[in-house]
C-alpha cells in the first residue's frame, strides 16, 4: 500500500498537461478506496481499482497507474488471490522502467509491495531480494526516521525468518520496534513488530525455551494495542484481526477473542464493544 508521502507532489486532478497526459486524481481514488475498506468492502475496492486503472491507461497517466497498481498488490494480497497479485506487480514494475523512476521512492514503494506479494504467496527468496533493493533506494532518499523504513525493515525481517535466517532478522525487528514505539501513531506498527520478534523466538527456540519471552511479548502487544491515544479505524481493525490470530497461535486465548471482537465491530460485522 502507498501513503500519502507518495503522491502528493504530484497530484492535479482532472487537468490535462500539455505532454497529453491527464492525470489522475490520486488522493481522490485512496480516500474512497479507504472509505470501502474501512468497511470490509473488498468486492467494491476491487472495483473502484479497476475503475481508476482504466482511468490512467487512458489519460496515458503512469505515475497514476503505478499509484493504483500498488493498491491493488496490496488488495489481491489480503484477499489471496494470487494470479491478480503478481499480475499487478509485474504491471507496476514495468511502469516504473517505463516512467524512468527507477532510482526513486516511487520504485521503492512497487519493490516493496511486489515483494511482500512474493512472500505472502511462498517465494521469500524472490522477495528478500526486492527488498534489499528497495532498501538501497530508501537509504539514499530518506531518513532512518521514515516509517517507511521501519515497515520495509518489518517485511524484510519477516522474509529472512523464512528463510531461517533469525540472526539478521532479529536486529531488523529491533531497529523497527524502536521507532514504532516513538510515538502513539505507530503503536500499531509496534506490536505488529513485537508479535513477530514473539514468532521468531519459538521458531528459532522451541515453544519451551521461548515461553516467558513470548508471554512479555504479546503482554507489550496488548498494552500498545489498548492505548487510548491510537486512533480506532478501518486500519486498526485490520491489524486487530491480524494480532488476535498470532495471539491465539501463542495461546493467549483471552486476547485473541477481544481483538477479533473488536475488528468485527470496527468493520460493522457485529455490535461487541472493544
Amino acid at each position: 500500500m502507498i501513503t500519502k508521502e507518495d503522491y502528493e507532489e504530484r497530484d492535479c486532478p482532472l487537468c490535462m498537461r500539455n505532454d497529453g497526459v491527464t492525470p489522475i486524481s490520486v488522493s481522490r481514488m485512496i480516500e474512497r478506496l479507504d472509505a470501502l475498506l474501512s468497511t470490509d468492502d473488498t468486492a467494491g475496492a476491487r472495483r473502484h481499482l479497476a475503475y481508476w486503472l482504466e482511468e490512467a491507461r487512458v489519460g496515458r497517466d503512469v505515475r497514476g497507474e503505478i499509484a493504483v497498481l500498488n493498491e491493488q498488490m496490496g488488495l489481491y494480497r489480503k484477499c489471496g488471490m494470487r494470479e491478480e497479485a503478481y499480475a499487478a506487480a509485474l504491471a507496476a514494475e514495468r511502469a516504473v522502467l517505463t516512467a524512468g523512476l527507477s532510482d526513486t521512492v516511487s520504485a521503492a514503494t512497487v519493490l516493496l509491495n511486489a515483494a511482500t506479494v512474493c512472500a505472502a504467496f511462498g517465494a521469500p527468496e524472490e522477495a528478500v531480494t526486492r527488498y534489499r533493493r528497495a532498501m538501497i533506494i530508501y537509504e539514499k532518499t530518506l531518513s532512518p526516521e521514515d516509517g517507511r523504513v521501519a515497515a520495509l525493515k518489518n517485511n524484510l525481517a519477516a522474509a529472512l525468518v523464512e528463510l531461517g535466517e533469525y540472526e539478521e532478522a532479529l536486529a531488523l525487528y529491533k531497529e523497527a520496534l524502536k521507532l514504532g514505539k516513538s510515538e502513539s501513531a505507530r503503536y500499531l506498527d509496534a506490536a505488529v513488530t513485537l508479535l513477530n520478534i514473539a514468532d521468531l523466538l519459538y521458531r528459532r527456540d522451541g515453544a519451551e525455551q521461548s515461553a516467558d519471552a513470548v508471554g512479555a511479548l504479546c503482554a507489550e502487544a496488548d498494552a500498545l494495542l489498548s492505548d487510548a491515544r491510537v486512533v480506532r479505524d478501518g486500519n486498526y481493525a485490520f491489524v486487530a484481526d491480524k494480532c488476535a490470530a498470532a495471539f491465539r497461535f501463542h495461546g493467549f486465548f483471552l486476547l485473541a477473542d477481544k481483538y477479533a471482537r473488536l475488528s468485527r465491530a470496527l468493520y460493522g460485522k457485529d455490535g461487541a464493544d472493544g
